[in-house]
């Protein structure tokens, strides 16, 4: 149409333009709605996926009645004096 060699098919080439145009311009909002949609639920996701990791990966109980009883029961009792060496060994050997 862009090649067009009589005036009737200039005009209608024309008026096809405009409609296209016509049509461009109707619905050019709709890529702002997409880019507003799309924000907004990025958004959403930014908040709501660290705040559900968060609360499935912090413990929901407060350990310090555990502790006072461990202080209590073994008042003087520590992990390093429940390994040996040789747990220590095995440990150095699977790391390294």
């Amino acid at each position: 149409m862009l090649h067009a060699e009589t005036l009737e098919q200039n005009r209608r080439a024309k008026i096809v333009l405009l409609k296209r145009r016509e049509e461009y311009s109707m619905s050019r909002h709709k890529k702002w709605m997409v880019c507003f949609v799309g924000i907004l639920l990025g958004c959403l996701l930014g908040y709501a996926i660290p705040t559900i990791q968060s609360m499935l990966t912090s413990s929901l109980y407060d350990r310090s009645s555990m502790d006072a009883l461990m202080d209590f029961l073994l008042p003087t009792g520590h992990v390093k004096d429940a390994l040996s060496d040789e747990i220590m060994l095995v440990a150095y050997e699977f790391n390294s």
